[in-house]
Order: C-alpha cells, then structure tokens, then sequence
C-alpha cells in the first residue's frame, strides 16, 4: 500500500513539473534558512559548555546602589580568592586574572605582533580545562618570567618547531614558554592567545582589599551554597576594608554560563552575546519556517484539487478517510525529505557567507547526533505543519459534491487560502517594519551629536618611548610643524573603553560618595575633541600642582550635589586617603560610550604616569595621507622596533554597533527571503483563482470588458487581504519593536511614515505578483479560454 502510495506521488509531481520544482525549493530555501539560523542560535547558547565542571564554575562580581546609579563590576579585589578559598570548605579552588590586552610580542628574531592576553595564576588550569599540546600545564605559571601561549600564536612565532624552551619578550621583560594550549574554542566567553603568571605585574599584591581590578573565578564543590558563599565574601571583604561597607557594595558569585549573555557589567573583557537577538532569530527562523510551509500547502492544495473527482471515486469505492489523510501525508512526507535534501546543499554552499554576514566562525556537523536530532525535529514540525491542511481538508469533502464538481468545494478553498495569505504577508510586514526601524536607529546612532568631535582624528597607542612624557613633548614640538597636522593630545585609554573607575566625594567624610570614570588627559584634550566647557577651563599644565587639579562632567557635578560656581571648589578621593582634587572646570557631557549606555559621572585628571592603554590623539586635515606618513616617520625613526599601526576615531566608534549592524544584515536579507517565499505563495493563490474563474472571464472578455478592467477584478480581493495584515502587523511590529528599542538609552522614535512605507512596500509587492499572473490570464483569446472549459 504504501509503495503505491510512493508511486501515486511521483506521478504526480511529474504531472505537475513546475509546481513541484517550486515546491521543493521553496521548502527546501526556508529550511535552509532555518538551518543556517539554528547554527547560529546553537552556538550562542553553547558558550562555556565545553569545560568540565561548568556548571560549579562562578566569577565573583560585585554591585550596589552608588548616588542613585546601580553599578555592576565584573572584578573584584585581588585578596577574594585566595582568602576565601581558606575559610570557605564549599570552595574547590579559585584562580584569578588580569587583563592584558594588545600587548606587543617580540621573538628574539625581532618577530613582533601585537596580542590579547592574561595575567593570570598558576591554578587557571585547575579551573579552566584547557587542553595542553605541548608542556606540563600543572606546573607552569608557578614562577615569574613563564609564557604560556596557544596552538595559533605558536605557529605563528615558531612554525612547526616545538616552542617550550624559547624565549618571547613583552614590555621589554623576557618570558620563557614553558606550555603551548589548543586554541581556545570561539564559544568561551575568555579570548586569549598567552598568558604570563600574576608574580610579573609590578603593582601585583597578594591581597589588595582596595580596588576592583581582578577577575576572579571559584571552583565550587557539590556542598556549595551560592547564597552562602555571597555572604561571606561581602562579610569578608567589609572586614578588610570598610570603605566597601560604607559603599553599600554587595559581593555575588555569576554562574560562567550566564556571562556571555550579562552586558549590564562594567570592566568586562568578556566575549559577549545578546539573548533578545537570540530570541529575535528564533522567531524569524519559525516565521520563515512558517512562510514556507504556507507557500507549501497552497501550491500542494492548487495541485491535489485537480484530483478532486480521484478523492470521491476512492471515497465511493470504500476508501476511508484516514487511508486518504495517509496518502497525502506519505506524499507530502516526500516532498519534505526532498526540499531538506535540496536545504543541505544549499547549507553547505551558504554557510561561509552566512558567517561573513554574522561576524562569527559557526557551523554545523551534519554528521553529530545533535544535528540528527534537531533535523529529525525539523523534519517532523515541518510535516505537520505542511501535512495537516491538504490531508484533513481534501478527505472531508462529500463524494456527491466532489464528483459533482460542486462550486461551493471553490469557495471554501479560497478562504482557506486566503487565510494562509493573508498570514504570510502578516509576517512579512512585521520584518519589513524591523528592517527599516533597525536601518532607522543605526542612522540615528552613527550621527547623533555625541557633544565632541570624532571626525579627522587619527590615533596610535603609547608603545614603547612614546610612554616618555618628553618624548611626547618632543613628538608633538615636531610633528605640529606638520599643516597637515591640527592639534595633538594625549588620553589613559581609547575613549569607547572604561578603563579606570575611581569614586569622589563632596566632602572628606565620604557622606555622599559617587563611582566615576577615571580618566587621564593632558593639556588639549578637550580643545582637540572640541569638548565645551560649562565653566571654567581645563586648567592642566607641565607644572606639577596641576597633579591636583581635576575636571568634571556635568553628570558628576550633579550627583554630588554640588551648586555652581564649580571653579576652585574641592572634591575627595576616598580610595587615596581623601586626597583633595581642585575643580578647574566643568565640561558638558559627552557620550563617549555606545549609546546603549546613559552617560556616566567623569573625572579628568593629568596623567601620573603613562601606559600601553594610552593614545595619542591627532586632529589632522583632509590630508589623511600626508599626515599619517609624517607620524609613521616619526614613529619609525623615534620609537624603532615597534610597528606602526593607527586607527580612525570614527570608525572605532562605528565598531561600537556592529552587532546592531549584523542584525540589521541578517534580518535584512533573511526578510528578502521571506518576500520572496511570501510572492510564490501569493502566486500559487492567484493561479487557482484565475484558473478556476478561467471561464468567467472568457465571457466577461466576450461581452466587451478590457484585459485592464479585468485585471482591475482580480487584484481588488487581494488589495482587501494586504490590508487587512497591515491593520493586524502594525500592533505587532509596534510592541515588538518597542521592546528591542528599549535595549538602548537614546533611540529613534517609531514614526507613522514607517508602518505606511511598510504596508507600502506589501503592497505593492502583492499588486506585482497579482499583476504578472492576472496579465496572463485576462489577455488570452477568450474563444480558447471557453472552448478549454
């Protein structure tokens, strides 16, 4: 039975070529894009789950109400983990970490690149399972002057030739490596080609109770009470040091497996994702998956109704319902295996651009249990979905009516349709609307005034003698000579990056206290980023009591409470003894960050000393090259054996919204698909309707009416359906993009003329479809047209 059932179904694909090609790829397209998307989603939520015992790993944070700001850190201080470690029995091991970011490595064969790393201690690998390749990673790190560097970096210095022994130099301090790791996996939330032990930093204590500068992460046992372990560290840490006490600062442990997904943290160097763009994929991957399904069964009913009078001789001869119900889903079944065939070689064929499109490295082994699964799943959601109308609507019919040919059989058929349709376009609305709304918001991003001047600025890191502030001096006494070169200045870090927190109170008895960024500039800063001054001036100089001097943004002015006039007013340091800091000046406030982010309370002081993390700003002229090539020449004959690299401020900041910008792209051209799927299944609709109304229309053609006036009647009944998807798609595609709105601090405003140019768009979309095939119908000799009915 079901072999016939197998042959039936052939046969009638080969009767029905065209349809069936379009069927099979138009099922075959939305898989694929479902494929491509679940890829994607997959590895999202897989970050961190490739290491032992991930689920008893945690990172200690910490986080309080600060002036009305709820601040998050993802560091800690340094003491935490070894003190805790000792009187807590719940805690397995701890290993703690340092950010070393962009650091110049040098081979002894003057080999240099510039690398991400960490200083970390010895017991990282007792927490983090990494994988050795070379070496004994429970004895590395134990020491000063080792190096541990990965598969990549070791090919790339080396080549083939086994490492460990050999010397790499950073910051002019000469490291052994004494292990090489497999390349860390692109789902871990840590990215790192080396790490040095903690023993190298200068500034490295063994208990620092003061600051937030390490990342520290605890082993926890199966004893462990999270809640628990929280309150000790804050009861530990309020005992070592109760300037955290007076903070009102809670400690809490963030299981590793929540850290890809937490933006809300500030000195966090982990690799990021974003759940509501997750959850975002998902949707319009069973959106299309939906579309697609649609298109399917409203080409496979147009098709199966030409076998109506075969239903109602099968029924007639005793056929029952569920052996007609079978044979639709046996035919549909293979049609489904078909398209998923036809889904694989287009995923193998698209996945690389895919990637391109989403900037991450995923991929699908199609040969994994988990991609058996989840095809089986796939396979089995879209059977039922494409399956359950043709079979339940085609065996309910009467056989009397069915062989009777019976006109109210047509007209049921079309409100079903029209349903589907009407869905289909609901769906694409909504996408059309995100697309422009997404487009709409990264405009308004890239060119809001910011409240300083990002264009024409170049900048380079202070490597090496560029650390020398007479260096610097000697820089830019030279390279203003430059017309091509405006102005020249000096800041602690790229201004995207929070590089230093630092708090400062009103008064010395740290009553009213105000976590702040802590930021080095030296003299024309402010006057390069064309920064305002609300009173006074920056009041920095190269004499030494500018040391005292500080400047602050309005926001920091304002949470602390204090009234203008600003100048020569003092400000406290509480984590310097109460230091007093002389207010110079007040500069409006800038966003400096993503505009996902409020503006934070600033401080500006002169720099103390000057690190790899610092720049040096240039405002050049339209003349980028002859400005750069002066800097390269300096750099090059100054500050030797350094490579010169630069980066334009602007772009750096257009970097800030790249994941916006990959959205955009993916449902930009994921939509397209879905326009497109949407247009088959509209041309499938109006193929039955014009081919069931073929007769209707050779006599209204006979009695005179024109092929405009006819196509006019067909497309009245679909411009009614569009309009009846835009009224439902504009509540949805309003709250939904609301919500995605409101990941940002400063956002666009959703306007009328979006919903309009979306249901636009629709429609006119739908009045091409019904045009093309309304065309063809109304302008045949309406003799043949009747002598064929």
């Amino acid at each position: 039975m079901i072999l016939m059932y197998i042959k039936t179904a052939f046969r009638n694909a080969i009767q029905n070529k065209f349809v069936s090609l379009i069927n099979i790829v138009g099922l075959g397209v939305g898989l694929t894009c479902v494929i491509l998307l679940v890829s994607w989603i997959t590895n999202e939520i897989s970050y961190d789950k490739f290491l032992k015992d991930s689920d008893k790993i945690y990172r200690v944070t910490l986080e309080g109400n600060i002036s009305g700001e709820y601040i998050k850190s993802a560091q800690c201080p340094s003491g935490v983990g070894p003190e805790i470690a000792l009187i807590s029995p719940a805690i397995d091991n701890y290993t703690r970490l340092v950010n070393y970011p962009g650091k110049l490595i040098k081979t002894d064969n003057d080999h240099m690149f510039r690398e991400d790393g960490y200083a970390a201690d010895s017991t990282i690998f007792d927490i983090f399972s990494y994988e050795a390749v070379a070496g004994n990673l429970s004895t590395c790190l134990n020491t000063r002057d080792e190096i541990v560097i990965d598969e990549y970096l070791a090919g790339k210095f080396f080549g083939k030739v086994n490492p460990v022994g050999e010397s790499l130099t950073i910051d002019n301090h000469k490291y052994t490596v004494s292990a090489v790791i497999k390349n860390i996996p692109p789902n871990s939330h840590i990215q790192f080609h080396f790490l040095i032990s903690t023993l190298n930093l200068s500034w490295w204590k063994k208990g620092d109770w003061e600051g937030d500068n390490t990342i520290t992460y605890l082993k926890l046992n199966k004893s462990a009470s999270v809640q628990d372990i929280d309150s000790k560290i804050t009861n530990l840490v309020y005992e070592k040091n109760t300037f955290w006490k007076d903070l009102n600062i809670d400690f809490r442990l963030q299981p590793i497996l929540d850290i890809h997904f937490s933006n809300d943290f500030k000195f966090d160097y982990a690799k990021k994702g974003s759940k509501k763009k997750v959850y975002a994929l998902v949707f319009i991957a069973l959106l299309i998956l939906i579309i697609a399904c649609i298109n399917f069964t409203n080409l496979f009913i147009s098709t199966a109704l030409k076998r109506k009078k075969a239903i109602g001789i099968k029924i007639t001869n005793g056929a029952l319902k569920s052996h007609i119900i079978r044979e639709y889903f046996i035919e549909v079944f293979l049609y489904v295996l078909l398209a998923f065939n036809v889904s694989i070689i287009l995923y193998k064929l698209l996945f690389p651009y895919f990637n391109s499109l989403s900037g991450q490295q995923t991929g699908v082994n199609l040969l994994s249990l988990k991609f058996l699964v989840i095809s089986f799943l796939l396979i089995l959601f879209t059977l039922i979905l494409s399956g359950t109308f043709p079979g339940l609507y085609l065996s309910k019919f009467k056989p009397a009516v069915i062989l009777k040919n019976n006109t109210r059989l047509r007209h049921n058929k079309v409100n079903l349709q029209q349903v589907l349709v009407i869905a289909q376009f609901i769906i694409a609305i909504v996408l059309i609307f995100a697309v422009i709304l997404i487009t709409k918001q990264l405009n308004y991003m890239q060119t809001k005034d910011l409240g300083f001047d990002k264009e024409n600025i170049v900048y380079i890191h202070t490597y090496g003698k560029l650390k020398d502030k007479k260096e610097q001096a000697f820089l830019k006494s030279r390279l203003l000579k430059d017309p091509n070169i405006l102005s020249i200045a000096y800041r602690g870090s790229v201004p995207t990056e929070w590089q230093n927190g630092r708090p400062l109170a009103k008064n010395p008895d740290n009553k009213n206290i105000v976590a702040m960024e802590h930021i080095f500039v030296d003299s024309n800063y402010f006057a390069l980023m064309k920064m305002k001054f609300i009173e006074g001036g920056d009041g920095f100089n190269d004499s030494n009591d500018s040391l005292n001097y500080c400047v602050l943004n309005k926001c920091a002015v304002d949470k602390l409470g204090i009234k203008p006039p600003y100048v020569e007013k003092v400000v406290y340091s509480p984590v310097e003894n109460n230091r007093p800091l002389i207010i110079k000046g007040v500069v409006q406030n800038v966003n400096s960050k993503a505009l996902t982010q409020q503006v934070d309370p600033c401080f500006y002081e002169k720099p103390k000393w000057i690190s790899d993390d610092g720049i040096l700003l240039f405002k050049i002229n339209k003349n980028y090259t002859a400005a750069i090539n002066s800097i390269k020449l300096f750099c090059e004959e100054e500050n030797p054996g350094y490579p010169f690299e630069y980066r334009f401020l602007d772009k750096t900041y257009d970097n800030l919204y790249k994941t916006e910008i990959d959205t955009q792209k993916i449902i930009g051209w994921f939509s397209l698909i879905a326009i497109i799927l949407t247009i088959l299944g509209l041309l499938a609709l109006v193929f039955f309707i014009t081919e069931k109304r073929i007769k209707e229309i050779g006599i209204r053609k006979a009695n005179g009416a024109t092929t405009g006036e006819i196509m006019l009647m067909l497309s009245k009944s679909f411009t009614g359906w569009i309009l009846i998807a835009f009224v439902i798609a504009c509540p949805i595609a309003y709250f939904t993009m609301q919500k995605w709105l409101q990941n940002f601090a400063y956002r666009t405003s959703i306007s009328w003329w979006l919903f309009l140019v979306a249901g636009v768009v629709a429609l006119v979309v739908a009045l091409l479809t019904v045009s093309y095939q309304s065309y063809r119908t109304a302008s045949k000799n309406p003799v043949e047209s009747l002598r064929y009915e």
